[in-house]
């Protein structure tokens, strides 16, 4: 079987998928919420919760950053203990034009999956930018933005973590010099309906976002309906219903909204696939949606789309 370092592109995405659908099928049992988003009860795991973000910060972010060479051009991985926001470790990358006084980068912010959660950042590199910067280093996604992407315990939920991940998006931002007008926001399954949950709590922030097979509350849709959104759902989804996306579509384009895009994939990827069934998942199709948002020439225009907005600043 061949090492990691020798596995193709394509096959680590699919290696990435078998294991976003393993921490799928570690959370059947777990309760839902009416908007099928996984999460823990009050008071569940409350002491496992609490060991696991007991951690000291003798280090910040930007401390331990500029302490490691070449920052510019690479994916480096801050851990929870080093963080300025304690409940989230992340991976950043810089394209290699980033000085701190060259002109200010956009900033893509990334939400991953339940499978990616944990106390390692690097695994957050399996799907979605930040695989794409990390085996693409001089692609167009590579230089054009810097890419945040901030990874959560398995005993939290992206919904829950709303302010966490936007003061840490503003501590990147200010630390970095990136460009305050154009921050876009993405995030698949767990992370599609954090995507949902942080647009609706900050959209003075982000200047378009691309949610996928994610869902949301409809009821903040008039929150959102200045916040350009290109939403991804498969209609053969078994994992999170197309529905879930389906009521927020409808809802943003209720309230008046701006601009709202919305793929809703006949087929998506993952029926049948061959590996899923050798790693002993149980075949879930048309949950890997995020395979024609973020490569190939799908991805690319997307990427182009969200370059395209430009947020407007208030100079009060």
């Amino acid at each position: 079987m061949p090492c990691c370092h020798e596995l193709s592109w394509a096959q680590r995405v699919s290696f990435g998928i078998v294991t976003v659908l393993v921490g799928i099928a570690l959370l059947v049992r777990q309760p839902l919420r009416n908007n099928g988003a996984f999460f823990i009860s009050p008071g569940e795991d409350r002491k496992i919760q609490q060991e696991t973000l007991a951690y000291s910060n003798p280090l910040s972010a930007d401390q331990t950053l500029r302490r490691m060479p070449g920052v510019a051009g690479k994916q480096v991985a801050v851990t929870r203990k080093e963080s300025e926001v304690e409940e989230l470790g992340y991976l950043l990358y810089l394209p290699t034009s980033w000085t701190s006084t060259s002109t200010p980068i956009p900033l893509l912010v990334f939400l991953h999956g339940q499978g990616e959660s944990g106390s390692d950042p690097s695994e957050v590199k399996l799907q979605g930018p930040p695989a794409v910067v990390e085996n693409e280093p001089e692609g167009r996604v590579a230089q054009s933005f810097a890419v945040l992407s901030p990874q959560k315990t398995p005993y939290t939920n992206w919904h829950d973590l709303s302010e966490e991940v936007h003061n840490l998006t503003k501590h990147v931002l200010q630390t970095y010099s990136l460009d305050r007008q154009r921050v876009y926001l993405t995030g698949v399954s767990n992370g599609g309906f954090g995507a949902w949950a942080l647009g609706a709590a900050h959209p003075e922030t982000f200047a378009a976002m691309v949610p996928i097979c994610g869902g949301g509350d409809p009821d903040t849709a008039a929150r959102l309906k200045d916040l350009p959104v290109w939403a991804f759902h498969g209609e053969n989804d078994v994992v999170i219903p197309v529905e879930s996306s389906d009521k927020m579509v409808e809802a943003m384009k209720k309230a008046g909204g701006v601009e709202v895009k919305y793929s809703r994939i006949p087929d998506a990827p993952g029926r049948d696939d061959p590996a899923w069934s050798e790693a002993g998942i149980p075949t879930m199709p048309g949950h890997a949606s995020w395979v024609l948002a973020y490569y190939g020439d799908p991805g690319e225009q997307v990427y182009q789309w969200l370059l395209s907005h430009k947020r407007i600043i208030s100079k009060k």
